[in-house]
């Protein structure tokens, strides 16, 4: 063992890894030295037990590697979709992966249709194949797809309802049909519905649980041999990525299927104690190491204050994108550098000011109104209670955009300068919502506090309060910063 002083849950799992039983769950808070303890866990696993390490993202693979014991193979530390990947080509050796498989179907599928009127067909079928295939919705069950439709908001009129869940189902049956191809989705989609069998394990690591969705929990249960255990890491109050697909229940649930027991981690060695005491109330079991500075939290600044204070490697967040594109033109107009984080929002922003198919800004605009009545209208209708939350952030941001230009070409340009394909950390202020920022930290972090915990009118005059996924997204969003936090109030 290394001559770090470990803390007293850091001992209680190594002790379970070497002489426990069964399987586990460790609930690890922000900056709670998770990887570390991890790798430490490693050093435990009782000899002669094959043992394998999955995380979420290859980056993070990459740099595990470099940190694993002497004497595990680092290339047992793997993500899920390469070990899927795996068991696919020992069934299907030839095939190779074209990340535009879906994309290729559905082109040829409306190969009549003139491109202005199919591609936004393609790329809401696409979005919901993937969605269908991460979350284990069948082909043949129509239902399901229209419900994810409106689960996650996408962007589909009442009229092509019908015409995007038919093509989904058309992508999904022909990928299973072909496989000489696969694509990022189709690695863990296919392995799990044609039940072929996984490299099994007798201990496996699982980082990042929270951000699991349905398919990639299948995949762990079957890798693991007879009588094997799971340590399965995660935070469940950094579960935000269910608009992805993951499972808002995804550790409940691991915890249910293999039977396992819950392990705190829960001093962070991160945030300061000022900060710690932000979200005491969300996270009650979250605690600073005594070492840690008091740091500071600010609260009630106003965004004159942001804008004149804000350096360099600050981040600036929020919980959606349309204030920061105002505030990105009010740094800019001072002579401040910045970028915002998210070159996919930019690209969603251009596609959406394409498809209106708008001359000028005016036209572009009233087309805004438009697209937002309706759609709202329409989500409404099904649900009184309905979150518009994302048709507000969409228009708000194309209204936004439109405030700083007078032609079409220059917010097309505005949108491209502001969501850069790389982002220079080092040389200015980066905004970003909370999704973006996850998994990252900062000295120094500005929060638009009115963009969190927002409650939202019902239609018979009430309020909705917020969800559980929002109060993550608070916590996520402090827990960013290493020694102050700024509350921004205002516009």
């Amino acid at each position: 063992m290394s001559g770090r002083i470990w803390s007293v849950y850091q001992l209680a799992i190594f002790d379970w890894i070497a002489g426990g039983s069964g399987s586990a769950v460790v609930q690890a808070r922000a900056g709670c030295a998770k990887t570390t303890t991890a790798v430490e866990g490693l050093r435990h696993i009782p000899t002669g037990k094959t043992a394998a390490y999955v995380a979420f993202a290859k980056a993070n693979v990459d740099d595990l590697q470099e940190k694993v014991p002497e004497g595990f193979d680092p290339r047992n530390v793997l993500t899920l979709h390469s070990h899927a990947y795996k068991a696919l080509r020992a069934v299907y050796p030839k095939a190779r992966v074209d990340g535009r498989k879906t994309t290729a179907i559905l082109k040829a599928k409306l190969s009549a249709e003139k491109p202005e009127d199919a591609w936004p067909k393609i790329k809401l079928a696409g979005k919901l194949a993937s969605l269908a295939k991460n979350m284990l919705v069948a082909p043949d069950d129509a239902d399901g797809l229209a419900m994810l439709l409106d689960a996650f908001d996408m962007n589909a009129s009442a009229k092509e309802r019908a015409t995007i869940v038919a093509l989904t189902q058309h992508a999904m049956r022909a990928a299973l049909a072909d496989k000489s191809t696969i694509d990022f989705d189709d690695m863990i989609w296919i392995p799990v519905v044609e039940n072929l069998s996984f490299r099994k394990f007798d201990f496996l690591f699982v980082d990042e649980a929270q951000d699991l969705n349905a398919c990639q929990i299948q995949i762990v249960l079957r890798s693991i041999r007879r009588g094997g255990r799971v340590l399965a890491i995660g935070d469940d109050r950094q579960a935000i990525y269910q608009f992805r697909g993951a499972d808002s229940d995804a550790m409940a649930n691991i915890v249910r299927a293999l039977n396992a027991r819950t392990l705190p981690l829960s001093i962070t060695y991160r945030c300061p104690k000022s900060v710690v005491a932000e979200v005491s109330e969300i996270v009650p079991d979250y605690r600073a190491h005594e070492s840690n500075a008091d740091g500071e939290v600010v609260r009630d600044l106003k965004p004159d204050a942001m804008l004149e204070k804000a350096l360099p490697g600050d981040f600036i967040l929020s919980r959606t994108n349309a204030p920061l594109l105002r505030i990105a033109f009010g740094l800019i107009r001072q002579g401040t550098r910045c970028n915002i984080a998210g070159r996919d929002i930019g690209d969603m922003l251009t596609s959406f000011v394409k498809k209106s198919k708008s001359t000028t800004i005016d036209a572009l605009l009233d087309y805004v109104d438009t697209w937002y009545a309706q759609e709202a209208e329409r989500l409404i209708k099904r649900d009184p209670d309905a979150d518009t939350s994302v048709l507000d952030d969409k228009a708000e941001c194309i209204r936004a955009l439109c405030e700083n230009v007078q032609t079409i070409s220059e917010l097309l340009a505005a949108i491209d300068a502001l969501f850069p394909d790389r982002i220079d950390d080092a040389g200015r202020v980066v905004l970003s919502t909370v999704h973006r920022a996850k998994g990252l930290e900062r000295e120094r972090v500005w929060m638009l506090r009115d963009t969190f915990l927002r409650r939202r009118r019902s239609k018979d005059g009430g309020f909705v309060e917020p969800g559980a996924e929002e109060y993550n997204l608070f916590y996520v969003a402090c827990t960013r910063a290493k020694k102050s936090l700024f509350m921004v109030r205002g516009k």
